[in-house]
């Protein structure tokens, strides 16, 4: 397992945290690992770097997923007295969360409310795409190159539904997902229903949830 920290592919923002990015020696790594070895890899993608916006962050995740199908881990900038970053502060207006553990709370790019949506939207993407357990299913409704916006209407709809981003049984975030799916996207519901079904089945689930199991036989046919 290897993690690959990423960060940012904002070029004006990887100076200002001094990290060097070559997109060519990125690609060429990425297509190398992914293809040529069994490494699993975790991509690190940081939330609240000074300077990047919600639009910057949006590319960088679309680029990201474009360039490889591994896990992208979501990160919320935390403080780290000593370190760098701490010249943007006053710059980038940076405020940080003064308890543990010292996360990113807003900045002159991203503010309070729209933080706090990034920070679900991150929770929300690991227990939906990191997780294994919905892959073919994103990807009915993940046009290529484009993750960001469709998950981030996702992001908002289940954190409407549930009002909470830790403690959601697996099988009421599938019944989310697939109402959502279905009557938000306007996807068949018999092409959900199988696709889920499947992914489900695929990570061997104890049981299927009740509306997807007249869809199991169909989904391992």
């Amino acid at each position: 397992q290897l993690e690959i920290g990423i960060q940012t592919l904002n070029e004006t923002v990887a100076k200002k945290i001094n990290r060097p990015l070559n997109m060519q020696k990125i690609e060429e790594n990425l297509h190398f690992l992914s293809t040529q070895t069994n490494a699993h890899l975790h991509l690190d993608l940081i939330i609240g770097l000074p300077g990047e916006s919600m639009e910057s962050f949006a590319k960088n995740l679309d680029t990201l997923m474009r360039l490889s199908q591994c896990e992208v881990q979501l990160g919320v900038l935390k403080k780290l007295s000593g370190t760098t970053l701490e010249r943007h502060d006053g710059k980038h207006k940076m405020v940080y969360n003064q308890n543990p553990p010292y996360d990113i709370l807003q900045t002159d790019a991203i503010d309070f409310l729209q933080m706090q949506e990034l920070k679900r939207f991150a929770r929300y993407f690991d227990i939906v795409y990191n997780s294994g357990k919905f892959k073919q299913t994103c990807l009915l409704w993940w046009k290529e190159g484009t993750v960001f916006e469709p998950f981030y209407r996702f992001s908002k709809y289940i954190y409407q539904v549930t009002q909470a981003t830790h403690k959601i049984a697996l099988e009421r975030v599938a019944k989310v997902l697939y109402d959502f799916l279905v009557t938000e996207e306007g996807l068949d519901k018999k092409v959900v229903a199988q696709t889920m079904a499947a992914d489900l089945q695929k990570v061997k689930m104890r049981k299927l949830p009740l509306f997807l199991r007249d869809f199991a036989v169909a989904a391992t046919a």
